[in-house]
């Protein structure tokens, strides 16, 4: 199915004048690492004029105070694990129905303990930074040694924890060549979304080096290719909504969008590069990543972010000021959709969780009766959509039977934009 341009962008439902969709609240300045790209000089110690946690405590209220919907409150920083009173936001934040998400810095702060501590606080979504394929790239980008090992340790003890997980990763220079193989690991870490930070040379980063126009352009070209397999977005990239929208008028004007002007150089080296990862990712029995589209966004927190543009059509969950886009420039490459159908709702979902719909409660007979479709064909065309899409049949079965499915759903509240 042909997205319509207009369509290409994720558009808000609320008016942005009446209240925010994401508060980023930096709770501390003080943080141990020494990231070449940051705008501000590291310091150990918490600034003496930061918020008391009386007075924090009172901001989530007032965020609060907006009414529904809720914005996403992020804490960051600095390194929020630095600021004693973490757990308490966090608990307050949830009690008073805030989606609390939480950008941490990877020091020894951060553990398999003080994460499910704050996931068991209240932080939904937890999100990391990684900004090299290779140990070496990313500890020099951070200014210590084995902050890369660690970061993927804790990437998993995320994804152990069912804590749905953001990776950021800032491009430059140094940096660009290495995006393809960090799209393996990304893969590897199950992470619900891929943000790239187009550097802003302030601070420290001003002596980085970043990418020219045409560089960029080919980059948002090849993450308009990847979106296909993994929920990706922008921050300080804007006209990514511009490239999603000219990808879109192509492809409903029967063009291919990787043609829609002659890339440069970068773009081939990424396709090339990202080709070769692919090749080597099956050759080692997995299967290539494919995002089924559903008719029903849903958002997280998207952390570290200031000005973003997000292309996602589906689950996981994308982010923030967002758009929206399908790319199906690899799917003819031999990726495979692993998606199944609710046979009563028409709404399609991950093949892990369809053992929970509300439709397998059904009798053997009425199973065997149903028309399913295989994963292979699931790829190749939409569901017709229900004549309610908010009325799935799971929503009139018993508790029990919604109970089962919720397992593999996250909670409504963490759905609600």
């Amino acid at each position: 199915m042909t997205m319509a341009p207009d369509k290409a962008v994720r558009r808000l439902k609320h008016d942005i004048d009446d209240r925010p969709m994401i508060v980023i609240w930096e709770v501390t300045r003080a943080c141990q690492l020494v990231c070449r790209h940051c705008r501000a000089d590291s310091q150990p110690q918490a600034h003496p004029e930061q918020l008391t946690p009386e007075q924090g405590l009172r901001l989530l209220e007032d965020i609060a105070s907006f009414g529904k919907p809720l914005p996403i409150v992020i804490l960051t920083g600095g390194d929020p694990f630095e600021r004693p009173d973490l757990h308490e936001l966090l608990t307050r934040g949830s009690e008073l129905g805030l989606h609390m998400a939480l950008s941490p810095s990877v020091t020894p702060r951060l553990t398999g303990e003080s994460v499910r501590a704050m996931h068991a606080a209240g932080a939904n979504s937890m999100s990391l930074s990684l900004d090299g394929a290779k140990p070496e790239t990313h500890d020099a980008f951070r200014g210590f040694s084995g902050v890369f090992d660690s970061t993927l340790a804790a990437g998993r003890a995320m994804r152990e924890d069912r804590i749905r997980l953001q990776v950021n990763s800032t491009v430059t220079r140094d940096t660009m060549p290495e995006l393809p193989d960090l799209l393996r690991i990304m893969f590897e870490l199950e992470v619900s979304l891929w943000s790239l930070f187009f550097l802003v040379p302030t601070g420290r980063g001003q002596q980085l080096k970043t990418l020219d126009a045409p560089q960029i352009e080919d980059v948002l070209h090849w993450m308009a290719d990847i979106s296909d397999m993994l929920a990706v977005k922008t921050t300080e990239a804007p006209h990514f909504r511009r490239v999603l929208t000219q990808r879109a008028r192509a492809k409903a004007e029967g063009r291919d969008p990787r043609e829609l002007e002659e890339r440069g150089e970068t773009y081939a080296y990424l396709t090339r590069e990202t080709e070769r990862m692919l090749a080597e990712w099956v050759a080692d029995g997995h299967e290539i990543p494919h995002r089924p589209r559903v008719r029903r966004s849903t958002s997280t927190p998207a952390a570290d972010s200031r000005s973003s543009t997000t292309a996602a059509t589906s689950t996981p969950r994308a982010s923030s000021p967002s758009t929206a886009a399908t790319s199906r420039s690899w799917g003819s490459r031999g990726s495979t959709a692993r998606a199944t159908c609710c046979a009563r709702c028409g709404v399609r979902r991950p093949s892990t969780a369809s053992a929970g719909c509300a439709s397998s409660t059904r009798s053997a007979a009425d199973r065997a009766a149903t028309p399913t479709r295989s994963p292979a064909t699931s790829s190749a065309a939409t569901p017709p959509a229900p004549t309610s899409p908010r009325r799935c049949a799971r929503r009139t079965t018993a508790p029990a039977t919604r109970s089962t499915h919720r397992r593999n759903t996250p909670p409504r509240r963490d759905r609600r934009l």
